[in-house]
């Protein structure tokens, strides 16, 4: 590598003159911030400043691609830079991603309507892949904060030659975590909500258990106001219409003739043959 004696200024003060005595040659070197960083010893600060002009990434987008769950080698690829200049602006994020398991597989796990604190995540996970088969040396634990700040926990594990997950959110001032997805629940111990019931089980829409119908449950009791009336007793009790023969239909012909009927003149009695006159009652 060749010496070079440092001349001076250029004219307009942007660059450096350096000299190569041997060669007898001049070399102009930027006076700018990388050279400012370099000469204070800044090494962060210069290669900040060198991922600046070769990334198509800044640092803080770099940093904030790995805290939402990338890894290092990903942005590197996005990036179009080495991985070990990536790796000077996020290792404190990996730090922290690493802190953010460590403290969620101690805490407890959150459980809705229990008092007291639940297990521990870390334990309750490990003896429930255990019982499935699932070596707890290839479990992979890993964090991730969302766009809302929380932070998740997820458990990576295969079985059955599939890979699955598992998601817990951690809530770091309570030391506890909660279960995001049903496989989540499934290694927590806690039991998916009941779904809909199924009325129909079959496929000959056959009713999966006693179900009763409407013509089982209703009733109609004698008119009120020209207008058939349910009798909740008896619909409760589960009566079947038909075993009555006292049900009055509310047809308006048949209530028409009725009041006709009422109309007609009665056959006269024997008094009033006799004597010309209705016999007045008692």
């Amino acid at each position: 590598m060749r010496q070079l004696r440092l001349v001076g200024l250029n004219e307009d003060g942007t660059r450096l003159v350096l000299r190569d005595e041997p060669a007898k040659t001049d070399y102009l070197l930027p006076n700018d911030e990388r050279l400012a960083a370099a000469l204070r010893g800044d090494r962060a600060r210069l290669g900040q400043l060198e991922i600046n002009l070769e990334s198509q990434l800044r640092p803080r987008e770099m940093q904030a691609r790995v805290r939402a769950g990338e890894s290092p080698e990903q942005v590197a690829k996005a990036a179009a830079v080495p991985l070990d200049k990536v790796m000077r602006m996020v290792a404190p994020v990996v730090a922290e991603r690493e802190y953010v398991v460590e403290r969620a597989r101690v805490a407890a796990i959150r459980r809705v309507g229990t008092d007291g604190p639940g297990p521990v995540l870390e334990p309750t996970v490990t003896e429930r892949l255990s019982a499935r088969g699932v070596a707890p040396d290839s479990v992979r634990w890993d964090s991730r904060r969302r766009d809302d700040g929380a932070w998740v926990v997820e458990v990576g594990y295969r079985l059955d030659g599939r890979e699955h997950t598992a998601e817990w959110t951690y809530d770091a001032t309570a030391r506890a975590t909660t279960p995001v997805d049903d496989e989540a629940r499934a290694l927590s111990g806690i039991k998916p909500p009941p779904g809909p019931v199924d009325l129909f089980g079959g496929d000959q829409g056959e009713p999966a258990g006693p179900v009763l119908t409407a013509a089982a449950a209703l009733r109609l009791t004698p008119l009120r106001g020209g207008q058939a009336v349910l009798d909740p007793a008896e619909a409760a009790a589960g009566h079947d219409p038909a075993e009555d023969t006292d049900v009055e239909l509310a047809e308006p012909a048949l209530a028409a003739a009725g009041r006709r009927a009422a109309k007609r003149a009665s056959v006269p009695s024997w008094d009033e043959i006799m004597f010309g006159r209705r016999r007045s009652r008692d």
